[in-house]
């Protein structure tokens, strides 16, 4: 068995209704998923001989976000499911980037501007930790949901589980 240190992610983008959001779901080819929304290649559950150790969890958002975008994500709350079970939950405001977000002047503080050569170095240790880790065995089902109040409008961002990936 091969024991790879790599994220399991995948990224929604919102519609301008959506109070609430399931990832995890969707893999790669289905709807317009490629490799750069998701790592997932089945809909919600790790192939046979797969496994993965989530010891961290992460929010980042997409480059063309504003500040008033990553509050309005924020002020949601989300669910981690194994099965039917809630596994862990968090209010968002709680998840890191893990990449040290900061805005790039005091010109993009005030226009609420946010780009990728902003977001710093990624450390593993600034993720949210998960202690004990969270085992998503092969083929067990499993998603991650967002849930909103009132609908923070068209946004995207991704959820990044970190851990070790097992695979045979």
């Amino acid at each position: 068995m091969r024991k790879l240190c790599k994220p399991l992610y995948d990224n929604i983008t919102l519609s301008s209704s959506a109070v609430s959001a399931d990832l995890f779901q969707i893999p790669i080819g289905q709807g317009s998923k490629t490799k750069y929304h998701t790592n997932m290649s089945n809909a919600g559950m790790l192939p046979t001989g797969e496994s993965f150790e989530v010891y961290g969890i992460r929010v980042a958002f997409a480059a063309n976000c504003v500040a008033a975008d990553v509050v309005a994500v924020a002020a949601g709350y989300m669910e981690f499911y194994l099965g039917a079970e809630v596994v862990f939950e968090s209010p968002i405001f709680d998840l890191p980037s893990g990449n040290g977000l900061t805005v790039e002047s005091t010109e993009a503080l005030a226009t609420g501007g946010i780009s990728y050569a902003a977001l710093g170095v990624r450390s593993p240790l600034s993720g949210k930790v998960i202690n004990p880790a969270i085992t998503l065995a092969s083929l067990s089902n499993f998603k991650v949901s967002c849930i909103w109040g009132a609908a923070p409008n068209a946004k995207t961002f991704w959820v990044i589980l970190d851990g070790y990936w097992y695979k045979i």
